[in-house]
């Protein structure tokens, strides 16, 4: 299969994952901004955005971007894009690097599982001071909770051992926009919340270490 060739903005980039590492740079080189049309970076950006297929549908209605903390998290990185009526709506620059829509049901059900475990990530985050790897002090969040055992593989084990009607439909978060179960799916919430527990080991991890570990 042929390569995507991707140019962005006059920049070109070899892979995916070379786009993803200049945009996650670039946020964080920029931090708590807006982004309007006599920015220097506004057309990377407003290409970028327009890489997801489904937002072609905001072609001539983008004015500018704000950089943001993740409610969750609090790093910054969190985006939104604003429309020329001033209304600001949040999106995910990672998706727009990867280039497709994405929300297949596989990606809402993996999402609404990811956002389930979000106080097993927090309270793993809370009870490490310092990188597991190479033991950099934890300071102002600027670290990252990993899976040593990837989580696809826990979610997949989950599902195949799962006898019961899986979930068919979603909401979204209305602070974070992530995808999260219907009340009527509480028991299949549950029961991957606790077989998560039972199964990942979370670690604390610095940037650098695992920045290391994803591009291995």
């Amino acid at each position: 299969m042929k390569r995507e060739k991707i140019t962005l903005a006059g920049i070109d980039f070899k892979y995916k994952k070379d786009l993803y590492k200049y945009t996650q740079d670039l946020i964080n080189k920029k931090g708590l901004c807006t982004i309007g049309n006599t920015d220097s970076d506004f057309n990377f950006f407003l290409e970028l955005f327009f890489r997801k297929p489904y937002n072609s549908m905001y072609l001539n209605n983008v004015k500018g971007f704000k950089i943001t903390r993740n409610p969750i998290t609090q790093q910054i990185g969190h985006m939104f894009w604003i429309n020329i009526y001033d209304k600001e709506e949040t999106f995910s620059w990672n998706k727009c690097v990867d280039g497709k829509d994405g929300d297949t049901y596989h990606y809402k059900l993996t999402s609404a599982c990811r956002e389930s475990i979000n106080n097993q990530r927090e309270e793993c985050w809370y009870n490490n001071t310092e990188c597991n790897k190479c033991g950099e002090p934890k300071i102002n969040r600027q670290a990252d909770i990993d899976h040593v055992l990837d989580f696809s593989i826990i979610f997949q084990e989950f599902n195949d051992s799962w006898k019961d009607n899986n979930p068919l439909k979603f909401k979204k978060h209305p602070i974070t926009c992530q995808y999260i179960f219907h009340e009527e799916d509480e028991q299949y919430k549950l029961a991957f919340q606790e077989y998560h527990k039972e199964k990942s080991q979370l670690q604390l991890l610095c940037k650098n270490c695992h920045k290391e570990k994803t591009y291995k």
